[in-house]
């Protein structure tokens, strides 16, 4: 480094030739006058433009396949004995002269491909297998769908069977485990990584394997559950307000034990779950881990409801899944016990099945909403997330 001054003048300056790691040689200059001056002059080294040139010249003589990206930065600067930050501003270089063009996805192609690789892009959706769509699944899907409608996007469905397994509905489904998603994740981005514009995925999706692939996608959401990932955006129901409009619900009609019930293992009854002791310890209520019950094969839901026919107090039932509420409506009856008489039943997505079929009360939450907002949040510039209103319905069985 030099340092000038000469009539009131100071000048800092920096040679590329002591900055092995650099590109570039700089120099600020101010005056110490009235009025002072600011100034930086960029100049690169004889080196890098003779790379500019080498990749100009290998573009021209075909040297990658037309509509196929460039090799990353970190590729580049092991080819040329360069960094991967000099790599990158060379290519940005020859981006900036119209030689090359950057994808949104922050790869680079030859300007001439642009026609060919800058299209409009679907939204992917990473779901179980259409079979085991329920209906909460269902109403998302609507709502994903008509979003997409409005901004012209088509729907890339990737459906894998690994992903969750039920061969019967009244036993709780198995759930792929990290290994297996990041195996389904990496086929997905071996295939379709340049071909979507973002990916949608549901509650089933572990956050540890999501990311595993920051650098893949820049667009990610996830469906009914909160994340803890910086980079992905979510949309999920406000489960504060589902613990305390159940609280609220089933201790003001009159219910002396209330019991939360967790029929599976997921993220979406996990929160709920969660929430449910937070909202419990807050407002002092007589509620904690022992009032949390799994009965999810068909002989624990029946030995259950064996085991509130012998209580003498009228007991209440928070149940986040309305398939488990469903059929234990069935259990409560076949065991003789009366709702809301000796049970009051109170599931927590208020879907059709439960409203419409059973008249059981119910939180209810607009899924299709969801869908609709996890869309906007692929369109977004940054990852955000997004709460949806939670309401209660008063049924037949509370």
């Amino acid at each position: 480094m030099r340092i000038i001054l000469n009539d009131g003048t100071i000048r800092f300056s920096m040679d590329s030739q002591m900055c092995h790691n650099c590109d570039e040689g700089s120099s600020v200059e101010f005056t110490t006058g009235c009025k002072p001056h600011f100034f930086t002059v960029r100049q690169q080294s004889k080196k890098n433009k003779e790379i500019q040139e080498q990749i100009r010249q290998k573009l021209l003589k075909g040297g990658w396949a037309t509509g196929a990206p460039l090799p990353p930065a970190r590729e580049m600067a092991a080819s040329y004995d360069i960094s991967s930050s000099t790599a990158y501003r060379i290519l940005v270089r020859l981006a900036e002269v119209g030689v090359l063009w950057q994808h949104r996805n922050g790869r680079f192609y030859a300007a001439a491909a642009r026609h060919l690789v800058d299209t409009v892009q679907p939204f992917a959706c990473m779901l179980p297998r259409l079979q085991l769509w329920n209906i909460v699944l269902q109403e998302i899907m609507h709502g994903v769908t008509e979003r997409s409608a409005q901004y012209k996007r088509g729907i890339l469905l990737i459906h894998n069977p690994a992903l969750i397994e039920q061969a019967d509905i009244n036993i709780p489904p198995t759930y792929a485990d990290a290994e297996t998603q990041e195996s389904i994740l990496r086929e997905f981005f071996a295939t379709h990584a340049d071909s979507c514009e973002g990916i949608i995925f549901d509650n089933v999706w572990k956050d540890e394997v999501l990311a595993k692939f920051r650098d893949k996608l820049k667009r990610m959401v996830v469906v009914n559950r909160k994340t803890s990932l910086d980079f992905v955006s979510a949309v999920f129901p406000n489960f504060q307000r589902s613990a305390l409009l159940a609280f609220a619900h089933l201790y003001g009609r009159g219910y002396k034990t209330v019991y939360f019930v967790s029929p599976h293992d997921d993220y979406f009854i996990h929160y709920a779950m969660e929430m449910a002791l937070e909202m419990a310890k807050l407002l002092g209520l007589d509620f904690d881990q022992s009032n949390i019950r799994s009965p999810r094969t068909p002989e624990q839901r029946k030995d259950f409801a064996e085991e509130l026919k012998q209580t003498g107090d009228r007991v209440g039932l928070y149940c986040p899944d309305d398939n488990w509420s469903y059929r234990f409506h069935d259990d409560l009856i076949a065991a003789g016990l009366e709702c809301p008489k000796h049970v009051g039943l109170l599931s927590g997505m208020g879907s059709a099945a439960v409203r419409d079929e059973r008249h059981l009360s119910s939180l209810t939450v607009d899924f299709t909403e969801m869908g609709e907002l996890a869309v906007d949040c692929l369109r977004a510039d940054q990852p955000r997330s997004e709460l949806v209103d939670v309401s209660l319905v008063q049924g037949e069985t509370t």
